[in-house]
Protein backbone atom coordinates (compact mmCIF):
# COMPACT_ATOMS: atom_id res chain seq x y z
CA UNK A 1 0.00 0.00 0.00
CA UNK A 2 1.44 3.06 -1.29
CA UNK A 3 0.42 6.61 -0.38
CA UNK A 4 1.68 10.01 -1.80
CA UNK A 5 0.98 12.95 -0.51
CA UNK A 6 0.13 15.94 -3.17
CA UNK A 7 0.59 19.57 -1.96
CA UNK A 8 3.19 22.50 -1.25
CA UNK A 9 7.32 21.64 -1.97
CA UNK A 10 10.33 23.04 -0.08
CA UNK A 11 9.79 26.48 -1.42
CA UNK A 12 6.83 26.91 0.51
CA UNK A 13 7.09 26.92 4.20
CA UNK A 14 4.59 27.15 6.16
CA UNK A 15 1.58 24.91 7.82
CA UNK A 16 0.61 22.33 5.27
CA UNK A 17 4.29 21.35 4.61
CA UNK A 18 4.41 20.68 8.45
CA UNK A 19 1.82 18.58 8.24
CA UNK A 20 3.13 16.79 5.12
CA UNK A 21 6.15 16.26 7.04
CA UNK A 22 4.68 15.28 10.12
CA UNK A 23 2.82 12.14 8.38
CA UNK A 24 5.66 11.54 6.42
CA UNK A 25 8.19 10.97 8.93
CA UNK A 26 6.31 9.74 11.29
CA UNK A 27 4.90 6.04 11.91
CA UNK A 28 3.33 6.04 9.11
CA UNK A 29 5.64 6.74 6.47
CA UNK A 30 7.43 3.35 6.23
CA UNK A 31 4.00 1.60 6.86
CA UNK A 32 2.09 3.44 3.91
CA UNK A 33 5.08 4.39 1.79
CA UNK A 34 4.42 8.23 2.93
CA UNK A 35 5.82 10.26 -0.44
CA UNK A 36 5.73 13.90 -1.06
CA UNK A 37 5.12 14.73 -4.82
CA UNK A 38 5.33 18.81 -4.75
CA UNK A 39 2.34 20.42 -6.87
CA UNK A 40 2.40 23.98 -5.90
CA UNK A 41 6.24 26.45 -5.50
CA UNK A 42 7.68 29.23 -4.49
CA UNK A 43 8.67 30.29 -8.28
CA UNK A 44 7.90 28.42 -11.37
CA UNK A 45 4.11 27.72 -10.34
CA UNK A 46 2.66 26.24 -13.33
CA UNK A 47 6.11 24.33 -14.29
CA UNK A 48 5.88 22.90 -10.46
CA UNK A 49 2.34 21.88 -11.17
CA UNK A 50 3.25 20.08 -14.54
CA UNK A 51 5.95 18.25 -13.44
CA UNK A 52 3.93 17.54 -9.99
CA UNK A 53 1.12 16.35 -11.65
CA UNK A 54 3.48 14.02 -14.61
CA UNK A 55 4.89 12.66 -11.92
CA UNK A 56 1.47 11.75 -9.90
CA UNK A 57 0.38 10.01 -13.10
CA UNK A 58 3.97 7.86 -14.18
CA UNK A 59 3.51 6.60 -10.16
CA UNK A 60 -0.14 5.83 -10.90
CA UNK A 61 0.73 4.15 -14.39
CA UNK A 62 3.14 1.82 -12.88
CA UNK A 63 1.48 0.67 -9.80
CA UNK A 64 3.42 2.92 -6.96
CA UNK A 65 0.43 4.47 -6.02
CA UNK A 66 -2.95 3.22 -4.42
CA UNK A 67 -3.88 6.46 -2.68
CA UNK A 68 -3.28 9.94 -3.51
CA UNK A 69 -3.76 12.30 -0.14
CA UNK A 70 -4.08 16.07 -1.87
CA UNK A 71 -3.59 18.75 0.80
CA UNK A 72 -5.68 21.64 -0.18
CA UNK A 73 -6.04 25.57 0.58
CA UNK A 74 -7.65 27.85 -1.18
CA UNK A 75 -7.39 30.10 -4.73
CA UNK A 76 -5.17 27.56 -7.35
CA UNK A 77 -4.74 25.34 -4.89
CA UNK A 78 -8.67 24.37 -5.49
CA UNK A 79 -8.20 24.33 -9.25
CA UNK A 80 -5.03 22.48 -9.31
CA UNK A 81 -6.81 19.76 -7.32
CA UNK A 82 -10.10 19.27 -9.10
CA UNK A 83 -7.68 18.81 -12.00
CA UNK A 84 -6.08 16.19 -10.59
CA UNK A 85 -9.20 14.62 -8.98
CA UNK A 86 -10.67 14.31 -12.32
CA UNK A 87 -7.56 12.49 -13.90
CA UNK A 88 -7.24 10.01 -11.55
CA UNK A 89 -10.75 9.03 -10.93
CA UNK A 90 -11.29 8.89 -15.25
CA UNK A 91 -8.08 7.04 -15.32
CA UNK A 92 -7.33 4.75 -12.49
CA UNK A 93 -8.66 2.94 -9.38
CA UNK A 94 -6.52 4.92 -6.77
CA UNK A 95 -8.08 6.59 -3.77
CA UNK A 96 -8.35 10.39 -3.06
CA UNK A 97 -8.31 11.65 0.29
CA UNK A 98 -8.68 15.88 -0.04
CA UNK A 99 -7.23 17.80 3.34
CA UNK A 100 -8.98 20.93 3.66
CA UNK A 101 -5.98 23.43 4.96
CA UNK A 102 -6.89 26.69 3.95
CA UNK A 103 -8.65 29.22 6.09
CA UNK A 104 -9.96 31.35 3.24
CA UNK A 105 -11.25 28.39 1.36
CA UNK A 106 -15.13 29.79 2.43
CA UNK A 107 -14.49 33.59 0.62
CA UNK A 108 -12.98 31.88 -1.92
CA UNK A 109 -15.88 29.73 -3.23
CA UNK A 110 -18.26 32.70 -2.52
CA UNK A 111 -16.18 34.83 -4.78
CA UNK A 112 -16.67 32.35 -7.73
CA UNK A 113 -18.96 32.62 -10.57
CA UNK A 114 -21.67 29.74 -10.17
CA UNK A 115 -20.13 28.05 -13.24
CA UNK A 116 -16.78 27.56 -11.35
CA UNK A 117 -18.02 27.13 -8.46
CA UNK A 118 -20.37 24.01 -9.65
CA UNK A 119 -17.08 22.36 -11.77
CA UNK A 120 -15.39 22.84 -8.39
CA UNK A 121 -18.03 20.85 -6.45
CA UNK A 122 -18.33 18.42 -9.30
CA UNK A 123 -14.91 17.87 -9.17
CA UNK A 124 -14.63 17.20 -4.84
CA UNK A 125 -18.11 14.88 -4.90
CA UNK A 126 -15.85 12.37 -6.78
CA UNK A 127 -13.03 11.87 -4.09
CA UNK A 128 -13.26 9.20 -1.39
CA UNK A 129 -13.04 11.27 1.59
CA UNK A 130 -12.67 15.31 2.88
CA UNK A 131 -10.58 15.61 6.16
CA UNK A 132 -11.47 18.68 7.56
CA UNK A 133 -9.00 20.03 10.92
CA UNK A 134 -12.24 20.84 13.08
CA UNK A 135 -16.06 20.56 13.91
CA UNK A 136 -17.12 24.00 12.68
CA UNK A 137 -14.63 23.56 9.26
CA UNK A 138 -16.91 20.22 8.74
CA UNK A 139 -20.26 21.87 9.25
CA UNK A 140 -19.39 24.54 6.94
CA UNK A 141 -18.12 21.75 4.44
CA UNK A 142 -21.49 19.67 4.44
CA UNK A 143 -23.24 22.73 3.58
CA UNK A 144 -21.55 22.51 -0.17
CA UNK A 145 -20.91 18.74 0.17
CA UNK A 146 -24.03 17.22 1.96
CA UNK A 147 -23.65 13.51 0.45
CA UNK A 148 -19.55 12.90 0.69
CA UNK A 149 -17.87 11.21 3.80
CA UNK A 150 -16.14 13.99 6.12
CA UNK A 151 -13.72 12.95 8.87
CA UNK A 152 -12.25 15.66 11.46
CA UNK A 153 -8.80 15.29 12.29
CA UNK A 154 -7.10 17.84 13.24
CA UNK A 155 -3.51 18.89 13.25
CA UNK A 156 -0.96 17.25 15.37
CA UNK A 157 2.18 17.63 17.06
CA UNK A 158 5.09 16.37 19.15
CA UNK A 159 5.19 17.05 22.85
CA UNK A 160 9.01 18.22 23.55
CA UNK A 161 10.31 17.44 27.13
CA UNK A 162 9.93 20.16 29.14
CA UNK A 163 10.34 21.23 32.80
CA UNK A 164 7.73 23.75 33.28
CA UNK A 165 8.67 24.92 36.49
CA UNK A 166 12.54 25.84 34.90
CA UNK A 167 11.35 27.26 31.73
CA UNK A 168 12.53 30.65 30.54
CA UNK A 169 10.36 33.76 30.57
CA UNK A 170 12.00 36.80 28.41
CA UNK A 171 9.35 38.99 28.17
CA UNK A 172 9.00 38.11 24.45
CA UNK A 173 5.83 38.30 23.13
CA UNK A 174 6.10 35.98 19.83
CA UNK A 175 3.77 35.77 16.69
CA UNK A 176 5.00 33.01 14.19
CA UNK A 177 3.60 33.06 10.42
CA UNK A 178 4.01 34.73 7.10
CA UNK A 179 4.52 39.09 7.88
CA UNK A 180 1.40 40.03 6.41
CA UNK A 181 -1.97 41.57 6.48
CA UNK A 182 -4.11 38.63 6.66
CA UNK A 183 -2.32 37.64 9.49
CA UNK A 184 -3.07 40.30 11.33
CA UNK A 185 0.64 41.51 11.91
CA UNK A 186 -0.51 45.32 11.43
CA UNK A 187 -2.92 44.75 14.02
CA UNK A 188 -0.23 43.34 16.30
CA UNK A 189 2.04 46.44 15.43
CA UNK A 190 -1.08 48.95 16.76
CA UNK A 191 -0.83 46.74 19.90
CA UNK A 192 2.84 46.87 20.98
CA UNK A 193 2.50 51.23 22.41
CA UNK A 194 -0.62 49.93 24.75
CA UNK A 195 1.57 47.44 26.23
CA UNK A 196 4.71 48.96 26.18
CA UNK A 197 3.68 51.88 27.88
CA UNK A 198 2.71 49.50 30.61
CA UNK A 199 5.78 46.96 30.41
CA UNK A 200 8.27 49.10 28.56
CA UNK A 201 10.66 45.96 29.05
CA UNK A 202 8.43 43.84 26.38
CA UNK A 203 10.16 42.54 23.46
CA UNK A 204 7.82 41.51 20.46
CA UNK A 205 9.59 38.81 18.23
CA UNK A 206 8.06 38.26 14.67
CA UNK A 207 9.70 35.00 12.81
CA UNK A 208 8.60 34.60 9.12
CA UNK A 209 9.20 35.97 5.89
CA UNK A 210 6.95 38.55 4.12
CA UNK A 211 6.64 42.40 4.41
CA UNK A 212 9.62 42.85 6.63
CA UNK A 213 10.46 46.24 5.20
CA UNK A 214 7.06 47.44 5.22
CA UNK A 215 6.55 46.27 8.58
CA UNK A 216 9.88 47.73 10.05
CA UNK A 217 8.66 51.02 8.61
CA UNK A 218 5.17 51.17 9.64
CA UNK A 219 7.10 50.39 13.44
CA UNK A 220 9.16 53.57 13.02
CA UNK A 221 6.02 55.62 12.24
CA UNK A 222 4.60 54.59 15.01
CA UNK A 223 7.51 55.38 17.28
CA UNK A 224 7.76 50.93 18.66
CA UNK A 225 11.01 50.22 16.47
CA UNK A 226 13.46 49.33 19.19
CA UNK A 227 10.61 46.84 20.69
CA UNK A 228 9.61 45.11 17.68
CA UNK A 229 12.30 42.16 16.12
CA UNK A 230 11.92 40.90 12.79
CA UNK A 231 13.87 37.61 12.43
CA UNK A 232 12.95 36.20 9.18
CA UNK A 233 11.79 32.91 8.63
CA UNK A 234 13.71 30.32 11.18
CA UNK A 235 13.92 26.58 11.03
CA UNK A 236 12.99 23.74 13.76
CA UNK A 237 15.61 24.49 16.16
CA UNK A 238 15.46 28.58 16.07
CA UNK A 239 11.68 27.99 16.47
CA UNK A 240 12.27 25.49 19.28
CA UNK A 241 14.46 28.42 21.06
CA UNK A 242 12.11 31.35 20.34
CA UNK A 243 9.19 28.74 21.90
CA UNK A 244 10.86 28.43 25.17
CA UNK A 245 11.85 31.63 25.83
CA UNK A 246 8.36 33.57 24.86
CA UNK A 247 6.25 34.86 27.40
CA UNK A 248 2.86 34.51 24.77
CA UNK A 249 2.39 33.83 21.46
CA UNK A 250 -0.44 35.83 19.71
CA UNK A 251 -2.09 34.92 15.95
CA UNK A 252 -3.93 37.87 15.21
CA UNK A 253 -5.17 36.74 11.97
CA UNK A 254 -8.59 37.09 9.91
CA UNK A 255 -8.82 34.07 9.37
CA UNK A 256 -7.81 30.48 10.11
CA UNK A 257 -8.79 27.17 9.66
CA UNK A 258 -6.62 25.64 12.63
CA UNK A 259 -3.18 27.48 13.41
CA UNK A 260 -0.72 24.70 13.83
CA UNK A 261 1.72 27.26 15.55
CA UNK A 262 -0.87 27.50 18.09
CA UNK A 263 -0.41 23.92 19.64
CA UNK A 264 3.48 24.34 18.88
CA UNK A 265 3.16 27.06 21.71
CA UNK A 266 1.21 24.88 23.37
CA UNK A 267 3.42 22.05 23.33
CA UNK A 268 5.93 24.30 25.13
CA UNK A 269 3.33 25.47 27.84
CA UNK A 270 2.73 29.07 26.03
CA UNK A 271 -0.19 30.76 26.84
CA UNK A 272 -1.85 32.03 23.53
CA UNK A 273 -3.59 34.91 22.03
CA UNK A 274 -5.60 34.11 18.69
CA UNK A 275 -8.07 36.50 16.85
CA UNK A 276 -12.36 35.01 16.63
CA UNK A 277 -11.33 34.57 12.84
CA UNK A 278 -11.94 31.25 11.35
CA UNK A 279 -11.83 28.22 13.65
CA UNK A 280 -8.99 29.00 15.83
CA UNK A 281 -11.68 29.40 18.90
CA UNK A 282 -12.12 25.53 18.25
CA UNK A 283 -8.55 25.17 19.75
CA UNK A 284 -8.07 27.83 22.14
CA UNK A 285 -10.73 27.14 25.29
CA UNK A 286 -10.78 31.45 26.09
CA UNK A 287 -9.48 32.03 29.60
CA UNK A 288 -8.68 28.25 30.03
CA UNK A 289 -5.43 27.71 28.01
CA UNK A 290 -5.04 31.27 26.23
CA UNK A 291 -7.34 34.69 25.33
CA UNK A 292 -9.46 34.59 22.33
CA UNK A 293 -9.77 38.31 20.62
CA UNK A 294 -12.44 40.35 18.39
CA UNK A 295 -9.56 40.27 15.11
CA UNK A 296 -9.39 43.87 14.01
CA UNK A 297 -9.05 45.48 17.72
CA UNK A 298 -5.91 46.15 18.89
CA UNK A 299 -7.19 47.99 21.76
CA UNK A 300 -8.62 44.36 22.82
CA UNK A 301 -5.19 42.53 21.58
CA UNK A 302 -3.27 45.37 23.86
CA UNK A 303 -5.06 44.62 26.84
CA UNK A 304 -4.91 41.11 26.29
CA UNK A 305 -1.19 40.93 25.93
CA UNK A 306 -0.71 42.81 29.23
CA UNK A 307 -3.21 40.99 31.23
CA UNK A 308 -0.33 37.80 30.31
CA UNK A 309 2.13 39.99 32.08
CA UNK A 310 0.47 41.55 34.85
CA UNK A 311 -1.12 38.75 36.18
CA UNK A 312 1.70 36.33 35.46
CA UNK A 313 0.69 33.20 37.58
CA UNK A 314 -2.71 32.84 35.50
CA UNK A 315 0.06 32.64 32.73
CA UNK A 316 1.36 30.28 33.78
CA UNK A 317 -1.85 28.13 34.82
CA UNK A 318 -2.73 28.47 30.77
CA UNK A 319 0.24 27.39 29.47
CA UNK A 320 0.16 24.10 31.90
CA UNK A 321 -3.50 23.86 30.64
CA UNK A 322 -2.66 24.02 27.05
CA UNK A 323 0.39 21.40 27.19
CA UNK A 324 -2.19 19.21 28.86
CA UNK A 325 -4.78 19.85 26.30
CA UNK A 326 -2.03 19.02 23.47
CA UNK A 327 -1.39 15.87 25.24
CA UNK A 328 -4.78 15.10 25.50
CA UNK A 329 -6.07 15.26 22.09
CA UNK A 330 -3.29 16.74 19.60
CA UNK A 331 -0.21 15.01 20.51
CA UNK A 332 1.44 12.70 17.40
CA UNK A 333 0.02 9.86 18.53
CA UNK A 334 -3.59 10.49 19.15
CA UNK A 335 -3.83 11.85 15.93
CA UNK A 336 -1.89 9.96 13.71
CA UNK A 337 -4.26 7.14 15.40
CA UNK A 338 -6.89 8.90 13.37
CA UNK A 339 -5.08 8.74 9.87
CA UNK A 340 -4.40 5.28 10.58
CA UNK A 341 -8.05 4.01 10.56
CA UNK A 342 -8.57 6.52 7.90
CA UNK A 343 -6.31 5.12 5.75
CA UNK A 344 -6.88 1.25 6.32
CA UNK A 345 -10.16 2.22 6.15
CA UNK A 346 -10.09 3.54 2.70
CA UNK A 347 -7.09 1.05 1.37
CA UNK A 348 -8.64 -2.19 2.67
Amino acid sequence: MRIVQVGPGETLPGGMLSVEHFLRDSRLGKRFGLSIVATASKHHKLLSFILGFSQIKKLIRIGECDCVHIHMSENASVYRASIIIRWIKNHSRSRVIVHSHGGSVQYFFDRCSQKTRRFLLKSLELIDSLVVLTPGWEKWWRTLLPSLKISVIPNGVNVPFLDVAKKENANVVLFLGQICEAKGVYCLLDAVQGVIERFPEVNFVFAGDGEIQKCLAYAETLGIKENCVFVGWVGKHEKEILLKRASVLVLPSKVESFGIVLLEAMAYAVPVICSDGGFMHEVVDDRQNGIVFSFGDSVQLACAICEIFEFPGCAVEMGISGRKKVEEVYSADKVLAQWERLYEGLLR
